[in-house]
This record gives structure tokens, C-alpha cells and sequence, in this order.
């Protein structure tokens, strides 16, 4: 989920890219479902208006995107560059460890090779309730992220 107030994975990615400070972990082309809060607003609403006593569903856009697509989503939408290199998962998680140890001795940080190997493992969402039952998704990722810089000034806060 992403959108304003969000401080999660989009946030921190549009701030990594403002900064220049990214690099892709292990590849380009891990796959990320996401889905924009005002969309899941419209789909929950879609779901109350089906009068079901009951109803489960996964929420993500249909169509699966790469952390490249992401970036370059991104850059589209606003002025970040989209050309950065990728970074080989084996010495990541060296240096990841090397904070599990730090961390151990009392140096507290978030740096995990968990979170690691999270950002490298795809993640694929299927809306198979809502799509079966007609919804109609009114945004996509890139529609979604114009929105989401225009009600933040370009912040993606």
C-alpha cells in the first residue's frame, strides 16, 4: 500500500531516488504488488455494496511490476534519475550481518539480512474477488503516483 502518510517501502524509495541513493538489491526485475490507498478506499466500498455477509479479497493492481518498472514509474512522474546499478545480494548480506552484530553488541539499527532478502523476494498479489466479481480498478501505478505527488507537492510524504 502506498499514499500519502504511508513512511513505508514507496516513501522510502521516492526518498532514495530524490537523494540519489539507490541501487537495485540483487536484480531488477523482483516483483513488488502494491496498490494505491485511495484505490483500496474504492474497492472496500465496491465490496459493501455486494451486501455478502461476508467477503475476503487481496488487494493489489492486476498487473505485476518489477522494482525497475517502479523506478521508472517514478521517474516519470517526478524528476528522479532512473539509471542505477544493482548491488550483488552476496555482499549485502555481508554487510548486513555485520549490523545483526553491532546491533547484538548495542548498537541498535534496522539493517537485518531478513530486510535483505525481502527486497530481492517477489511478492505477487492477485485481486482474483475483486476481478472476478467486476471491478473495475480506476487507477494505475502510474496514475496512482501522479496523484500521490500532486496531494503531497512532490514530497511522496
Amino acid at each position: 500500500m502506498f499514499g500519502p502518510g504511508e513512511k513505508g517501502n514507496y516513501s522510502n524509495l521516492a526518498g532514495a531516488l530524490k537523494r540519489g541513493l539507490f541501487a537495485y538489491p540483487g536484480r531488477k526485475t523482483t516483483i513488488k504488488s502494491g496498490g494505491f490507498v485511495d484505490e483500496l478506499l474504492a474497492a472496500i466500498e465496491f465490496a459493501i455494496e455486494k451486501q455478502e455477509a461476508e467477503i475476503t479479497f487481496n488487494f493489489a493492481y492486476p498487473t505485476e511490476s518489477t522494482t525497475e518498472d517502479i523506478v521508472k514509474t517514478f521517474g516519470r512522474v517526478s524528476s528522479v534519475g532512473v539509471k542505477y546499478p544493482i548491488l550483488p545480494i552476496a555482499p549485502l548480506l555481508a554487510i548486513a550481518w555485520g549490523f545483526e552484530v553491532l546491533s547484538k553488541l548495542g548498537f541498535k539499527n534496522p539493517i537485518h539480512r531478513e530486510r535483505i532478502w525481502k527486497l530481492v523476494r517477489s511478492t505477487r498479489v492477485k485481486p482474483g474477488w475483486l476481478l472476478s466479481n467486476g471491478y473495475v480498478f480506476e487507477t494505475d501505478i502510474e496514475a496512482a503516483l501522479k496523484t500521490w505527488s500532486q496531494e503531497t507537492q512532490g514530497t511522496f510524504a
